[in-house]
């Protein structure tokens, strides 16, 4: 099945869960913003785990579940053993917000892609999220941080490193 073939069918997944995708204007902006230096290398992982679509929705146009979210990350076992797919859909919201809201949002679901944490925001998440903006950062000579939603404590914190130390894990 040819890559463009497997996004046609998660947007198909997608729509049948109730999620309406936004207007191709705000996909635009998206890409606009996810085509610049490293994101493409910054997805290698994600795009091997099975990242295959990314895109826009309306938060007031959502169902109740994810009506607040500024970002959604979505599964689909396929029953064809072509594995786990996942999409990412940004709220239009978030993009207007800005560049580096949105990189930041964006992030932080591919954090959640790759270390398996779906809904908790564990250590392990937060240090993989400091390695991706750490790389972000250090090719656009941005400071887009961390904020480290979803840690319990401030203990938590004491110990994590912060992303100008983060080592690639």
């Amino acid at each position: 099945m040819t890559q463009k073939k497997e996004a046609e069918r998660m947007v198909r997944y997608i729509k049948s869960t109730g999620i309406k995708i936004e207007d191709q204007d705000h996909t635009a902006k998206l890409s606009e913003y996810l085509n610049g230096d490293p994101i493409p290398e910054l997805l290698k992982d994600a795009e091997a785990k099975g990242l295959k679509v990314v895109y826009t929705y309306d938060m007031p146009q959502q169902g109740k579940e994810f009506r607040d979210a500024d970002a959604i990350t979505i599964n689909n076992v396929t029953r064809d053993n072509h594995g786990t797919w996942y999409a990412i859909g940004i709220s239009i919201q978030a993009l207007a917000e800005g560049k580096e809201y949105t990189i930041l949002v964006f992030l932080h679901e591919v954090a959640h892609l790759i270390t398996d944490c779906e809904e908790n925001h564990t250590i392990k998440f937060h240090q993989y999220l400091d390695y991706l903006l750490y790389e972000y950062n250090k090719v656009n000579g941005t400071r887009i941080e961390n904020d480290y939603y979803g840690l319990l404590s401030q203990e938590a914190t004491a110990g994590h490193q912060r992303r100008e130390d983060a080592l690639p894990l």
